[in-house]
């Protein structure tokens, strides 16, 4: 269930000394357009998640038209239809992206207090203020800032690309995956760059040494490991898998103990004499 505001309130980088006020604009605009295209959902108090979904992808289909840039340009009166649509969803994506900030100190079992408060994540994601219009090229990859007065165009630069745009640009509802709007915002936003660049300077970005041996081996990789590794790989994994499903560890995977090493080698050691056994 979610309140159709979402759809024209559009959260904002906190201003002031006080940064755990929520800050959220109401995008006229948005508000005009949304009532105007959905006049028996703009009233309810909440939307169901059919609602929601059918919603989105109405939305994001006026958003990403096929029609070419040019074309979108010459239609002065109609262009601004396509960049609102997005600015409905960009309105959206901003309050998932808080959620999705505000639960990362939380996915990496740490307190914001501290190492960080999700406040200094939002800097990195949430630089979308609702002033512009924007659209996308015919391709989808290049966004673009449009003057509705004039139906005018021009691109943005590399490196100054609205996130909440990014999002959109690559998501696609129509697609088999069942992926939803809210998961896939969620998804994206950890995979940000510059939140895990910042989260990596506090040693958090990237699973340490023992939880990537945790992981399954790729086919990919397997024909790369000698015999003699592989069965390294496999006896820490029995090991260290166990132990941790055992006592229902969680969050980063720490160095082995002794104990399970010497357990590793053991294991290690009985293979070496089957291998001579069998051979």
């Amino acid at each position: 269930m979610v309140s159709p505001t979402k759809y024209w309130q559009m959260q904002i980088l906190p201003i002031g000394e006080d940064v755990q006020l929520k800050h959220h604009r109401e995008i006229s605009k948005a508000k005009e357009f949304f009532q105007t295209q959905f006049p028996h959902l703009s009233n309810k108090p909440t939307l169901s998640t059919e609602e929601n979904k059918q919603v989105q992808t109405v939305l994001w289909e006026i958003f990403r038209s096929d029609d070419d840039i040019s074309q979108r340009a010459i239609a002065q009166r109609a262009a601004p239809c396509w960049s609102i649509a997005g600015l409905c969803l960009r309105c959206y994506v901003s309050h998932r992206i808080l959620i999705t900030c505000k639960k990362i100190p939380h996915i990496y079992n740490v307190s914001a207090e501290n190492l960080f408060s999700y406040t200094d994540l939002l800097p990195f994601v949430l630089n979308d203020d609702g002033k512009a219009l924007v659209i996308l090229d015919s391709e989808g990859k290049t966004q673009y800032i449009l003057n509705d007065r004039d139906g005018t165009t021009r691109p943005i630069a590399k490196g100054g690309e609205f996130f909440s745009v990014e999002v959109l640009r690559k998501f696609n509802p129509n697609l088999g995956s069942n992926e939803s709007l809210d998961n896939w915002t969620h998804r994206l936003t950890r995979q940000n760059e510059n939140i895990k660049s910042f989260l990596w300077e506090f040693g958090l970005a990237t699973p340490s040494d023992w939880g990537l041996l945790c992981k399954s081996i790729p086919r990919s990789l397997s024909g790369l490991l000698s015999t003699e590794d592989y069965e390294i790989v496999k006896a820490f994994q029995t090991v260290y898998q166990r132990d941790r499903l055992n006592t229902r560890q969680r969050g980063r995977c720490s160095e082995p103990t002794a104990s399970q090493l010497q357990e590793m080698l053991h294991l290690l050691q009985q293979q070496i004499l089957l291998f001579l056994i069998i051979h």
